[in-house]
């Protein structure tokens, strides 16, 4: 399948990716760049972008309790 530019392609539905750690990093950091250079931030693309990054790095996007630093007496 050639790619076109303004072109969508279809994907399958339910369809995992199984990528390695290199590859997530990459895939993460591709994402973070392209959300942070887009012109339009609150555009679809960049939308949907936010909602597929926020998918794989759930731990990272969501608050946790704040553990205090040990008292010096």
């Amino acid at each position: 399948m050639r790619l076109m530019p303004g072109r969508l392609i279809r994907s399958t539905p339910g369809l995992p990716l199984d990528l390695n750690e290199i590859e997530r990093f990459a895939l993460r950091n591709l994402l973070a760049t392209t959300i942070e250079t887009s012109r339009y931030p609150l555009s679809r693309r960049i939308l949907a972008l936010k909602a597929i990054l926020a998918r794989l790095v759930p731990i990272l996007s969501a608050p946790g309790p704040r553990s205090r630093p040990p008292q010096k007496h």
